[in-house]
């Protein structure tokens, strides 16, 4: 489907005709919640970006609304594709046992969609797995796990 990465061609809808750009973005807030970060206006293009801090997430999450939300408003809408680099760290630091801290910051590589972290004190495999598994659940993303002896 187009709208994931790509606004949809503009339509001329009927429908949308008597919305205004801020009744657009009152509707596509609305429907989107708090998971929508931010919306973008590009007039001249008539469309949208929103920003999600897990856009891969929202797009699963709504694949369904988005499409309606374009043929609702006769707005194209485009999912922002970067993931918010403070929302994958604050996710990797909830995820960790209180005991276990991180060394330096976690490293986030956006074109792999991956985070790599070093822990202060080690992991057992079952807890590595629950963490790993919790965040690719959460973002999307892939979390790599490693001790100050390990790296």
């Amino acid at each position: 489907m187009l709208w994931l990465d790509e606004p949809l061609p503009f339509k001329d809808n009927d429908e949308a005709d008597g919305l205004n750009q801020q009744q657009v973005l009152d509707m596509v807030r609305s429907a989107l919640g708090e998971d929508c970060l931010k919306v973008s206006v590009d007039v001249a293009a008539h469309s949208l970006t929103v920003r999600f801090a897990f856009p891969d997430i929202a797009r699963q999450r709504y694949a369904d609304v988005l499409p309606a939300l374009q043929e609702q408003t006769g707005w194209a809408i485009v999912v922002y594709p970067h993931a918010n680099q403070q929302a994958l760290a604050q996710t990797v630091a909830q995820l960790l046992p209180a005991h276990v801290h991180l060394l330096g910051t976690p490293s986030i590589y956006q074109d792999t969609q991956h985070v790599a972290i070093t822990c202060t004190a080690p992991l057992a495999p079952e807890q590595t797995r629950h963490i790993t598994d919790a965040f690719a659940a959460t973002t999307g993303w892939t979390l790599e796990v490693g001790t100050r002896q390990e790296r």
